[in-house]
């Protein structure tokens, strides 16, 4: 039986929020259960904690810590932001359980926003060792330690992603009506309530990232100030707008002071130079690149940021001509990007994967925005366009900046698009890698064998990073030829 405990946890220096945080309701809703609200003293000592606290990662810490309670006590765990409709005494049988999200346009996820499980239960000690000998500088940890690790453990136990209920390795799996009725990228309603629900995961969206705003400018100090003020005036406030003067000779630095920004100034050393000083001082952990002539609507970042490590949207041009472009693919794969850009030059993307890249080139002729999504996708990144228009884009009387159905600039200069192809080639993004996903090792992996690596024992069954796989095969424990 799983005990009536019910953990939850809030790290770091901001307070508790106040909205979409159902703590003091669970209990009136769960009578007879004890409640718990863990902190940072609470957090206990491991690979994972230490090294996601170090990089700020709170969400990691907290869902370790709370994870780490149910494996000693057992009980379950609850995100802040879940509305309890009836109480869980029939789920307690279960020696675990756990709920899908219906992620209806890409994949069914077994989510992580509420488990249960008993003491010492076997696929929670999976999980928090997965956790503890993960590659913490993987740039999509906060998901790969989520959704993504529950998924796929309970696939290499057996399990076949669908929205029913199932029961794998001892762990109930509910369908996504009991605590998911709707996704991330949906809105509440209550007809999404059943008969069926335990409770609504309200996606507060605690994974959302930071988002700092940068603006190059180049003598373009006449338009700066709507580009300022469009993004001042976000639903969801950027936590910082950098405005990065690259040598105007004309009004910029005196616009840009007229506004609450961070002011960078400079030698004139092109757009992607601009676009990296702006990004390295920035301390926001999603990133925002906003042309000085261009303007953000409203919802941009609220409707854009969290879905993905790169998120584009559809796009109105203003001024001369009103074209709307939208990129014809919803999640573009690198060997789409191969063939031309899909992504919007102003688009949001996850700082790690610029700074895994290098940033934007600052010695190409153009082609920078293509150029960079390209890196990054073949980087490891993954794209998701929301077909909604979100961004207007300054196009000027000489027809310049004019998006097509095939790329973003409408000039593909031969002798800069074959620049930009010969220093693809040279980092190997000539082609669609070749190794599939099923002879390609994806760390950490699972070991058959018991090893030793630098006096600590991992037993069979364990998962090991790619660094600690490499010492195996060269003291010969390991032997497997894709550890490379």
């Amino acid at each position: 039986m799983i005990p009536k405990i019910i953990y939850a946890a809030w790290c770091g220096p901001d307070p508790l929020p106040t909205k979409d945080c159902f703590l003091e309701s669970w209990r009136k809703k769960l009578p007879g259960y004890e409640i718990h609200l863990l902190t940072d003293k609470d957090v206990p000592s491991s690979a994972c904690t230490r090294a996601m606290s170090d990089r700020r990662r709170l969400v990691n810490v907290a869902q370790y810590m709370c994870w780490a309670k149910l494996y000693e006590t057992g009980g379950i765990y609850l995100d802040l932001d879940v509305d309890i409709i009836r109480p869980f005494d029939d789920l307690l049988e279960h020696d675990a359980f756990l709920a899908i999200e219906n992620d209806r346009d890409r994949a069914f996820w077994a989510c992580c926003g509420v488990l249960g499980a008993k003491p010492r239960h076997l696929f929670i000690r999976e999980c928090l060792d997965y956790m503890d000998h993960f590659d913490f500088t993987h740039p999509k940890i906060e998901n790969e330690i989520g959704p993504r690790m529950f998924t796929s453990l309970l696939i290499d136990h057996g399990w076949k992603p669908r929205d029913a209920d199932v029961t794998v390795a001892d762990v109930r799996i509910l369908k996504s009506t009991r605590f998911y009725p709707y996704t991330y990228m949906q809105k509440f309603t209550p007809e999404c309530v059943t008969d069926e629900t335990y409770a609504v995961h309200k996606w507060a969206y605690t994974w959302k990232h930071k988002v700092s705003v940068v603006i190059p400018c180049y003598n373009q100090g006449r338009y700066l100030g709507e580009a300022i003020e469009s993004a001042l005036a976000q639903t969801e406030a950027p936590i910082e707008v950098i405005v990065v003067d690259d040598g105007s000779t004309d009004d910029t630095a005196r616009v840009a002071g007229k506004y609450p920004v961070k002011l960078i100034r400079q030698k004139n050393r092109g757009v992607s130079a601009a676009r990296n000083a702006g990004i390295a001082v920035a301390t926001g952990q999603s990133i925002v690149c906003l042309d000085a002539d261009d303007r953000l609507r409203p919802e941009f970042i609220a409707k854009l940021n969290g879905l993905d490590d790169i998120v584009s949207c559809d796009v109105m041009t203003f001024g001369a001509k009103q074209v709307k472009w939208a990129p014809p693919l919803s999640t573009p794969k690198l060997a789409d990007f191969l063939r031309s850009n899909h992504a919007a030059g102003c688009s949001l993307f996850n700082r790690d994967f610029w700074e895994k890249v290098g940033g934007y080139d600052e010695e190409g002729a153009g082609l920078e925005d293509w150029d960079f999504w390209t890196r990054c996708v073949h980087a490891g990144a993954s794209v998701w366009v929301a077909h909604e228009v979100l961004l207007d884009y300054r196009v000027y009387a000489d027809g310049d900046r004019i998006p097509t159905s095939n790329s973003w600039e409408t000039v593909r200069s031969n002798g800069a698009e074959a620049a930009m192809r010969s220093k693809w080639a040279e980092l190997g993004i000539t082609t669609v890698p070749r190794t599939t996903a099923k002879s390609r090792l994806r760390y950490p992996i699972r070991i058959g064998v018991r090893i030793t690596v630098d006096g600590v024992v991992y037993d069979a069954g364990s998962r090991i990073d790619r660094e600690t796989a490499l010492a195996a095969k060269a003291s010969g424990q390991l032997k497997d030829a894709r550890i490379a």
